[in-house]
Order: C-alpha cells, then sequence, then structure tokens
C-alpha cells in the first residue's frame, strides 16, 4: 500500500484563492493541504501552524479589513467576559457572552459567502475575464482587489 504524501501550501503565494475562502468559511485546516485527505492529530498541528503562518503573512502584506478588526474586537471581548465570568462566579456575564457569541456569528455568516462572491465577480470585471478562483493564488487574488481599488479612486 502506498502511503500519501503529507504536502500543504505554507504561502499565500501558493495557496489558491479558494482554499483561503475555503478555511475561512467552515474553519476546516484540510484546505491546507495539496491533496485532501484524512489527517492525524500531529499533522492538524502543522496544519494549524502553517495557516498561522500564511494568516501572519496576508495581514503583513495587505494589513487587516474593518471587518476582520470587529471579529478580532468581539473575540477579544467574549475573552474578557469570560475571565470576569470565571475570577467573579457572576452569572449574568453567561447573558453577555452569549450576546456576543451570538454578535460575532451573524458578523461572520454576513461577511462569508457575500464577500467572496463580490470579491471575485469585481476581480475579474477589473481583469475582464472570469478569474478561476482554484489556479489563482490568496496573494495574486488580493493584489488584484488591492489594484483595482487604488484605480477606481
Amino acid at each position: 500500500m502506498k502511503k500519501e504524501k503529507f504536502e500543504y501550501y505554507n504561502s499565500i503565494e501558493d495557496m489558491p484563492i479558494y482554499n483561503w475562502f475555503k478555511i475561512q468559511k467552515t474553519n476546516e485546516l484540510t484546505w491546507c493541504l495539496i491533496s485532501k485527505r484524512k489527517v492525524n492529530v500531529k499533522q492538524m498541528e502543522v496544519l494549524k501552524g502553517a495557516l498561522q503562518t500564511m494568516t501572519d503573512e496576508y495581514i503583513d502584506t495587505f494589513g487587516i479589513s474593518d471587518t476582520y478588526r470587529n471579529v478580532l474586537q468581539l473575540k477579544g471581548e467574549i475573552v474578557c467576559l469570560e475571565c470576569d465570568y470565571i475570577i467573579n462566579k457572576d452569572i449574568s456575564r453567561l447573558t453577555f457572552i452569549q450576546l456576543a457569541q451570538q454578535r460575532l456569528e451573524k458578523l461572520l455568516n454576513e461577511n462569508n459567502s457575500t464577500d467572496e462572491t463580490k470579491a471575485r465577480i469585481y476581480a475579474s470585471k477589473y481583469m475582464g475575464f472570469p478569474i478561476d478562483t482554484k489556479k489563482i493564488s490568496v496573494k495574486e487574488f488580493y493584489e488584484i482587489l488591492k489594484e483595482a481599488s487604488t484605480n477606481e479612486r
């Protein structure tokens, strides 16, 4: 029996934007794999590291959007509320935690599929031909969007 290679993307210059969108939508790290397959716990940790590297690379290259900033702020708020609940045993904090989690879920759901579709259409319109999201890299895709928005001004 031939053992499958454990190959994965570790740069936004290589990962297709299709996979990037799938990870954002599903939180499924196997989209970091070059050929999807089952992975063990140790390999999953490697994929977490690869995604963190690519996320850092993305932020270093393109910065963060207002939406992502809002997501980070809400996550921070939730963590603070959870700490407050644990430290002070204040049951009322559970309600605030739940409300913040609902706001976070709503924010994530609103922006996932519509932003992806709008971005693909916008990039395709700018380029003058349909963008193949399975072939264009994350970096190339966002550079097109950046260039298109710069030329629009």
